[in-house]
């Protein structure tokens, strides 16, 4: 009698697991279905964006920007203007220095701005040396002229200046005296070189 009990007893519990196996079981193709239906049918999720916004603005077409301390310095067709960003917010132009023509690139050291020109008259220049130590009142110091023309791009390394022309190749203009700059390089043979960057003996055109 108590083998028969026992022998009950394993039989319901063995009944009570299938039953609890299958109930599992469906649950889980349920929900695998409804996991694959929505993949099929839902929208793919829009890709993840990141947004900027517009803090401040200051209108006019310009060439190129150098930021030094609270204030850029900006290339506006025949100018060089000095904006003053210290409240990001309200950039505020505080001095403009007019040039003799197209202004298109500026770099700025120390006291002093180099800012490549083209299309100037009545004598052509490649390179102006502007003296911003007062950045309401920005004035040329110096100019050199070279052998490249239309002028894109400037750096400035120790007492060199480098510049690149899309149509002549680089010149090298030694600005050890800011008054008096002089070309001291060139090479022509650059397959239209756009921009220039220079970090102790090697330079890096970018095309």
């Amino acid at each position: 009698m108590k083998t028969k009990r026992t022998w009950l007893t394993i039989v319901l519990r063995l009944g009570l697991i299938l039953i609890i196996a299958q109930i599992l079981g469906s649950a889980q193709v349920s929900a695998r279905d409804e996991f694959a239906h929505r993949m099929v049918t839902s929208p793919p999720a829009a890709p993840r964006s990141q947004t900027y916004d517009m803090v401040g603005h200051l209108g006019g077409s310009n060439g190129a920007v150098f930021v030094q301390g609270n204030y850029a310095y900006a290339t506006f067709n025949l100018e060089l203007a000095v904006l003053n960003i210290s409240d990001p917010t309200h950039p505020t132009r505080v001095g403009y220095v007019a040039l003799p023509g197209f202004a298109h690139d500026v770099h700025v050291v120390g006291s002093y701005a180099y800012v490549t020109n083209f299309y100037s008259y009545p004598t052509p220049v490649d390179l102006i040396i502007v003296n911003v130590s007062d950045p309401t009142r920005p004035v040329i110091v110096g100019s050199a002229t070279s052998q490249i023309y239309d002028t894109r791009s400037v750096h400035v390394a120790g007492n060199y200046a480098y510049l690149v022309s899309e149509n002549s190749g680089l010149a090298v203009i030694n600005i050890s005296n800011p008054a008096s700059p002089s070309e001291v390089g060139f090479l022509g043979s650059l397959d239209h070189p756009r921009d220039v960057f220079v970090v102790g003996n090697y330079g890096s055109v970018k095309k």
